[in-house]
């Protein structure tokens, strides 16, 4: 069994653009790291049933 430890992603926020500044004001008035990871699961399931899906939905025949 290997033990991986913790790691931290870091998330920079450019504040002289309004959008991102809004954003910033979000990530810090909420539980942002749960957020994150729900959207990261999220992501990583809707990629893997589309290369699943795509894998089987082309079928060769070959006569």
């Amino acid at each position: 069994m290997m033990i991986y430890g913790e790691v931290r992603k870091v998330v920079t926020f450019n504040l002289n653009r309004p959008e991102e500044r809004e954003m910033y004001e979000l990530a810090n008035s909420i539980k942002f790291a749960p957020l994150v990871k729900r959207y990261l699961l999220q992501e990583l399931r809707r990629r893997k049933s589309t290369v699943t899906a795509g894998s089987s939905s082309i079928q060769v025949r070959t006569e």
